[in-house]
């Protein structure tokens, strides 16, 4: 059973090929994080593909699905970014974006014939690459003194979280990802370790003599 912070979404970038009384789709799926990757994916394929008839598409972000859309880029309505969508659905995928390009071979394939097409397309895309699951991630600033700075980051390796940015300039600090449902007891168990102490000593206003732990 899935948990409340776990998603899905993929590896890496996938391609696949159908092909329909001479038509040819080229479906390509991607993880993706923003409208703004998205974008960017979609004129790459459009200067990829320049003479191609359409490039359907669709996308879903966030954990759920908040944010999505499906474009049918000129085919009839309903016939391409809502079977590419609901691929994406059906693997209970988010933060991908799949695209098909089109390239026409001169016989209309009806309504039926470009849903199948358009579904086999982005299925195929999809098994083409690996779904992974994620989590939902707590960001945390780590600042310090750098007297500490060795037992810090032997505790955070032990404790498996997540480095996310580091600048060890004048004044030290580190970024750092907890997975959001062990949040409270991962920052616990890294103040008790710290401090070698238990962690039922441990409470919010616990306190690790030259470290700040501020919440972004």
């Amino acid at each position: 059973m899935k948990a409340t912070d776990e998603y899905y979404t993929l590896s890496t970038n996938s391609i696949a090929e159908y092909k329909d009384r001479g038509s040819k789709f080229l479906g390509h799926a991607y993880p993706v994080l923003s409208k703004e990757e998205i974008q960017t994916q979609l004129e790459h394929l459009k200067a990829e593909h320049p003479k191609c008839g359409h490039i359907c598409y669709a996308y879903a972000l966030g954990l759920t699905r908040e944010d999505f859309r499906s474009n049918d880029d000129g085919e009839p309505s309903g016939t391409a970014g809502k079977p590419i969508y609901n691929r994406i659905l059906s693997h209970d995928l988010t933060d991908t974006l799949i695209a098909v390009v089109r390239y026409w071979g001169g016989t209309k394939l009806g309504a039926t014939g470009l849903i199948k097409a358009y579904k086999t397309s982005a299925e195929e895309a999809i098994t083409n690459n690996t779904i992974i699951s994620k989590y939902q991630l707590d960001s945390f600033r780590l600042e310090f003194e750098y007297a500490i700075m060795g037992d810090l980051m032997n505790h955070l390796k032990k404790l498996d979280i997540d480095i996310q940015n580091k600048d060890l300039g004048a004044k030290a600090s580190l970024v750092i990802g907890t997975r959001r449902s062990m949040t409270t007891e991962l920052i616990n168990r890294l103040k008790a370790r710290m401090l070698d102490i238990s962690e039922d000593q441990i409470n919010d206003k616990t306190k690790v003599e030259g470290l700040s732990i501020i919440k972004v």
